[in-house]
């Protein structure tokens, strides 16, 4: 995912940067910040700029709020599915951390898409899926939208 209106800026999830090089549509990545704390990082291309600009919400999301995620999952891509916000903040004790819940299908791989709303703003950031097999479930979660605007603060 893109930031809003900040060229060659991308918005993943943290646990996504586990590979020595990294890159973005063929270009080498630079990492600019990182949070492990709230599973964030922002990289940064020179000359590659993001097909689309994403808007950060201005609004919490809101129980049934309609949500859309596109990612890359197993290797496949770009998928798009849709689903609904169930929960905008849950702590969950296992992880020592809150998440935003949608009954949004993801699978291994989904990890750092930018989660919008019905406007097309980011709302989210896919982190984990709820699964006992760990590779696909309806049920997601996300960085909350406070965790998400805390540490975007210092680039907008």
């Amino acid at each position: 995912g893109a930031i809003s209106q900040i060229k060659h800026l991308w918005l993943t999830a943290a646990h996504c940067l586990t590979v020595p090089d990294l890159w973005i549509d063929g270009e080498p990545a630079l990492v600019v910040a990182v949070s492990q704390e709230k599973d964030l990082a922002i990289l940064y291309t020179p000359t590659l700029e993001p097909h689309r600009l994403l808007k950060i919400s201005k609004n919490n999301p809101s129980y049934q709020d309609k949500v859309e995620a596109a990612g890359f999952p197993m290797g496949l891509g770009p998928v798009v599915t849709r689903g609904e916000v169930l929960l905008a903040y849950a702590p969950v004790p296992e992880m020592g951390k809150q998440y935003i819940i949608m009954n949004l299908l993801s699978c291994k791989g989904n990890s750092g898409s930018p989660v919008v709303n019905s406007k097309g703003e980011v709302i989210s950031v896919l982190q984990i899926i709820f699964s006992r097999d760990d590779v696909c479930s309806s049920l997601s979660g996300g960085v909350t939208y406070q965790d998400l605007i805390q540490f975007l603060a210092p680039f907008r």
